[in-house]
């Protein structure tokens, strides 16, 4: 899936702090908000994504002192996130910009076939009204930034999964 987009957040913590932060590939995987999506570290081996039957090999360069270029390189994928991180307007904090281009084939899921879903008006009504979760990577990447704000600020994701449904 070929793919332009440009995503940005505001996190209350200090540039060098996000960029050190940003520089793990363990910390990388958050941007993805696929759950299947795992990344495979090891001493003295190259950080490495295997998902959907495809090992996607990762490279880190920090191109500028508050710029990280992640490229992404398998079978199906040939994409790169710039993440630029810059001190937020008023001292609030650090604004952490990222910039996702290229073909992310093994990364992302395939949006749904249209036609399957025309076929099915109940079910793209509750797409519309945000009943279902899209897979549009636009919205994947938005839901990573704020997974990785969550981190950096409160040191987890909150999550319900796992509590019990209450009325």
């Amino acid at each position: 899936m070929n793919i332009q987009e440009h995503k940005s957040v505001t996190i209350l913590k200090g540039v060098s702090e996000i960029m050190e932060f940003l520089k793990k590939p363990e910390h990388i995987q958050h941007l993805f908000s696929v759950p299947e999506i795992k990344i495979e570290t090891g001493k003295g081996r190259q950080p490495e994504i295997r998902h959907a039957g495809e090992t996607v090999m990762m490279n880190m360069s920090q191109t500028a002192p508050n710029e990280l270029l992640w490229h992404f390189e398998g079978k199906s994928t040939e994409a790169g996130f710039r993440l630029r991180v810059q001190d937020a307007p008023a001292g609030r904090g650090s604004e952490v910009i990222l910039q996702a281009s290229g073909n992310f084939g093994a990364i992302f899921p395939a949006k749904p076939d249209k036609s399957l879903i025309e076929g099915f008006r109940a079910v793209k009504q509750l797409i519309q009204e945000g009943e279902i979760p899209t897979t549009e990577p636009g919205d994947l990447l938005a839901e990573g930034l704020r997974a990785i704000k969550q981190l950096l600020e409160a040191g987890e994701i909150p999550t319900i999964q796992g509590q019990p449904q209450g009325y």
